[in-house]
């Protein structure tokens, strides 16, 4: 099992994002939406996370600069494909990998600076998720 750098162990409640057992990004993933199963978080990307930005900089051009623009349905899903490939994983801190079913970058730097990242996975295991959270609290 990869540990996740010690640097990340700042907050507790972190997170990493892993593309090949690299990590391309972390979030506190600060909010749940109960109804999808979504965690939702800021994202703090690595230096890695510049090998995958125009995939997830697709997304952000498929939705057109203001929501006056059409999407350009054919590339979303062909972004959504993409994404799907990517196969991402989420491990809490001590490298545990959470069940999700997908996880997605939201990247609008380009539009909305430094900051504009968050993270969204949709969590596929939710007793393995509230354990792991639940633990996180209680530390």
């Amino acid at each position: 099992m990869t540990r996740v750098p010690s640097a990340f162990h700042t907050t507790t409640m972190a997170f990493a994002i892993f593309y090949r057992g690299v990590p391309i990004g972390y979030s506190e993933l600060e909010h749940f939406d109960d109804g999808m199963g979504v965690a939702i978080g800021q994202f703090r990307p690595t230096p890695a996370y510049e090998q995958l930005r125009p995939v997830f900089r697709r997304y952000s051009e498929a939705l057109g600069e203001t929501s006056a623009h059409e999407t350009d349905e054919v590339a979303l899903q062909a972004f959504q494909r993409e994404v799907a490939a990517l196969r991402l994983e989420i491990r809490d801190s001590d490298g545990r990998v959470i069940p999700t079913s997908w996880v997605h970058v939201y990247d609008f730097e380009a539009e909305g600076g430094p900051d504009a990242y968050e993270v969204h996975a949709q969590i596929s295991d939710r007793n393995a998720w509230d354990a792991i959270v639940s633990g996180r609290r209680d530390t």
